[in-house]
């Protein structure tokens, strides 16, 4: 840890003599970032009882249980009190293109699973309000079992897929649903004045090539499925507006708006 300029530090506990288990604190800084914690240790188990995680983009608990032997695998739960996704993306984008391109590029020993939530998610279009998820990694791919979206007022969105990682392509299969709560105010958002009614429920699902960063729809359902020409069409308008930066504009809301009301126009 010290060549990766970790700074930590670790205190073992007597061990309790009926069950033979350790218990400790221990704390690792990086830079801004910084963990700390107390656990017990057993059978070649590290059971995070309490913990604070804290850096420039979040902080939140983590708890749970990491087996050292005879395989690395863990079993956590990261509860975010809140999370700054724009000084995150900002970060993200500030990486080569190379980092960006692998950023999902997982190793293959690790294994576990991982359910992610944060209360509160700060970002300039104030679009999502929070997000609770279940990952499952294996063997370098990462299942989401689940992944909830608070739209606020708005609505709620789910998600479920895979991100499958081989040797010449990593790519992100997934299925969303997007349920509409207030359509005036959805209207007055993305500035769709055009539309005399939306459909509160949207089906989509695709796969999104990580590398050669381009986005593929399979099916899209409002109300029924769209022919074979608007999905393509909707696919073509995607990428042309959120993509042809690479990721500058995946998550710039501007930008979404204006495919928003390419594809809802007349």
């Amino acid at each position: 840890m010290s060549n990766m300029n970790f700074v930590t530090k670790i205190k073992f506990e007597k061990p309790y003599k009926e069950k033979g288990i350790k218990n400790g604190n221990i704390s690792i800084k990086k830079e801004r970032s910084k963990i700390t914690a107390i656990f017990d240790y057993f059978e070649d188990k590290l059971i995070i009882k309490k913990s604070n995680v804290r850096n420039a983009f979040v902080d939140g608990k983590l708890n749970g249980k990491v087996e050292l032997l005879p395989y690395f695998k863990f079993d956590l739960d990261l509860t975010l009190n809140s999370l700054n996704f724009t000084k995150l993306y900002n970060h993200f984008l500030s990486l080569d293109d190379v980092s960006q391109k692998n950023i999902f590029r997982i190793n293959n020993k690790i294994n576990g699973l991982l359910s992610l939530s944060s209360d509160k998610i700060y970002s300039s279009n104030n679009l999502v309000k929070s997000f609770e998820s279940r990952l499952k990694f294996t063997n370098g791919n990462i299942l989401i079992d689940q992944f909830l979206l608070n739209l606020g007022k708005l609505g709620a969105a789910d998600l479920i897929g895979s991100i499958n990682n081989e040797k010449k392509y990593t790519n992100f299969k997934y299925e969303s649903n997007i349920f509409i709560d207030n359509k005036k105010k959805f209207i007055s958002k993305f500035g769709i004045y055009n539309k005399k009614d939306i459909s509160d429920n949207l089906y989509v699902s695709g796969n999104f090539d990580l590398l050669n960063i381009k986005n593929s729809f399979y099916e899209i359902e409002v109300n029924e499925k769209l022919k074979v020409e608007d999905v393509n069409f909707i696919e073509k308008e995607f990428n042309s507006f959120l993509l042809s930066e690479n990721y500058k504009d995946l998550f710039l809301f501007k930008k979404f708006k204006q495919f928003v009301k390419s594809i809802t126009s007349e």
